[in-house]
């Protein structure tokens, strides 16, 4: 048996038949073929490999491949022929001998034609994200050779709506903050929270079930007592998380803090993020917009305890009406505390706490859409991240254009979140009440809740529960919600009901309320 055959062996079973790139479901990727480039993507003795921080899960009926990060919830369940092939990318081999192995697997009757349906598959593997490449830390998938991520293929099941597991999960460990913003997104209403071991208990299930995401939601952690226990706990489980906060961050805190390698700035380790809130460099208006007095020099205190210990905090700024042109100052002012990575946000509506004075105007934007990138420019060295929304308002061809293409509604398909008590909803931006929860941890278990008929009737909604909206008579709704779901939080900020067509859809009439 050649060698890239044992890998399936005792652990999936390739298909009893020859394994053919003749679907429906890849017949995209032939159709295309013309439009292909003629060089293939790596040279013949280039050793590609699938890059870090992206990693392969076997998701019971498809192999699923997502980017192990708190920054942003990207995933894709593979096609067949995508499963089959993507394995091997380890960087051990060279792209002659992946060819090689795919012309074994295939057993296809024009061998040339069938090698650039390979270049092709890995031309949209590549693409738009960096996944496969040539340098850069290896992917863990390949860590542990026996145990690598394979599918059944003879019981593969492509496309999906949902992920078997949730590839994401957020925490909220409390409500409680130190802080009192006057834009603040959390939900700050009292709620009992579990205790040390109950959490244990339920990242256990996380971790059991192949859960790398776990991050962090809610107010601040740290106003829990146990806070570096269940931050011990996550570390423990290889969760990859960020860190929120506005408390004072102490020396002491913050060995502790470098101890579990939270905020460390490595290439190649789990990210755990560090993030310290800043809105302005004048104490005064800091504390006013924080409701936290003195905030600013907390701050200051905070990032130079945390940079002295090796960490890289990254400051994040909430852009108001108020603070809107302190981006360059904040910059300037933390850098030389030891800060390199810097994420500035326009302020958006907020469902707990919003007043419209603190909308930027339509010239703040526009200003700021000039200078940010001349912020960037200034500081090369520099991590800096800004939210370019100049307020302009699109036709309605635009918003026809680009409601295809809108971003899949995670919650429910790949995504949830726990509450302080142990309940479970779908998205932390919509209000924890009874009608939103779908289940809770103290009494079912994870997957019980996850292919609940809760969680179907709450991403699957029957149509009579948007009597009065467009979506009532829509005849798009079933394919609507099928697909990639809308936005709930966008809908109950606009219209203020969760069952309704968000701003971005096309056939929306009604005039929504501003939400950035």
């Amino acid at each position: 048996m050649p060698e890239f055959l044992q890998i399936w062996q005792g652990v999936r079973r390739l298909p009893d038949a020859p394994f053919r790139v003749s679907g429906a479901e890849d017949i995209d990727l032939i159709m295309n073929r013309a439009k292909a480039p003629s060089a293939s993507p790596f040279a013949s003795k280039d050793l590609p490999r699938l890059l870090a921080p992206w990693l392969l899960r076997d998701d019971r009926d498809n192999l699923l491949l997502y980017k192990c990060t708190y920054v942003d919830l990207k995933y894709r369940v593979l096609s067949p022929v995508q499963a089959l092939i993507l394995p091997f990318f380890s960087g051990e081999r060279s792209y002659a001998e992946i060819q090689s192995i795919w012309l074994h697997l295939i057993k296809p009757v024009r061998k040339a034609e069938s090698l650039r349906d390979l270049d092709e598959i890995v031309r949209n593997l590549m693409a738009p994200d960096e996944i496969i490449g040539l340098t850069g830390v290896p992917s863990d998938s390949f860590k542990d050779k026996t145990n690598i991520p394979l599918p059944d293929f003879n019981r593969y099941h492509w496309p999906v709506e949902r992920t078997s597991v949730p590839v994401s999960v957020q925490v909220d460990l409390t409500n409680r903050c130190v802080a009192n913003c006057r834009y603040c997104y959390a939900e700050r209403n009292s709620c009992q929270e579990l205790t040390t071991a109950e959490w244990v208990v339920v990242f256990n299930q996380f971790s059991n079930l192949g859960i790398r995401i776990v991050d962090m939601a809610g107010a601040d952690p740290f106003m829990r007592l146990d806070v570096f226990d269940l931050l011990r706990a996550m570390v423990d489980r290889d969760f990859t998380f960020s860190v929120s906060t506005k408390s004072h961050i102490s020396p002491v805190w913050t060995r502790r803090l470098a101890e579990l390698g939270i905020g460390r700035d490595q290439t190649g380790v789990v990210a755990r993020g560090l993030q310290v809130s800043v809105d302005s460099v004048d104490n005064k208006l800091a504390s006013w917009l924080t409701g936290v007095s003195n905030y600013l020099e907390r701050a200051k205190s905070t990032t130079a305890n945390l940079v002295a210990a090796g960490l890289s905090p990254r400051i994040k700024c909430v852009m108001t009406a108020y603070n809107w042109d302190q981006s360059a100052q904040i910059v300037e002012l933390f850098s030389s505390l030891g800060a390199r990575r810097f994420q500035f946000v326009q302020y958006g509506r907020s469902l707990y706490r919003h007043s419209d004075d603190l909308f930027l105007t339509r010239e703040q934007k526009l200003s700021l859409s000039e200078s940010m990138p001349l912020l960037v420019a200034a500081h090369p060295d520099l991590e800096i991240v800004f939210q370019d929304d100049t307020g302009e308002t699109k036709t309605k061809e635009q918003i026809k254009a680009d409601w295809p293409q809108r971003a899949v509604c995670t919650g429910g398909r790949a995504a949830m979140l726990v509450h302080p008590n142990g309940d479970v909803s779908l998205c932390e931006q919509i209000p924890h009440i009874p009608a939103n929860v779908v289940g809770n941890l103290l009494r079912e278990s994870l997957l019980e809740i996850w292919n609940g008929a809760a969680v179907d009737k709450f991403i699957h909604p029957e149509r009579s529960r948007f009597a009065g909206t467009v979506c009532s008579s829509c005849s798009d709704f079933d394919e609507c919600h099928l697909g990639r779901g809308y936005c709930y939080r966008d809908a109950l900020s606009a219209f203020g009901g969760l069952h309704d067509a968000p701003p971005a859809c096309p056939r929306q009439e009604k005039v929504p309320l501003r939400l950035v």
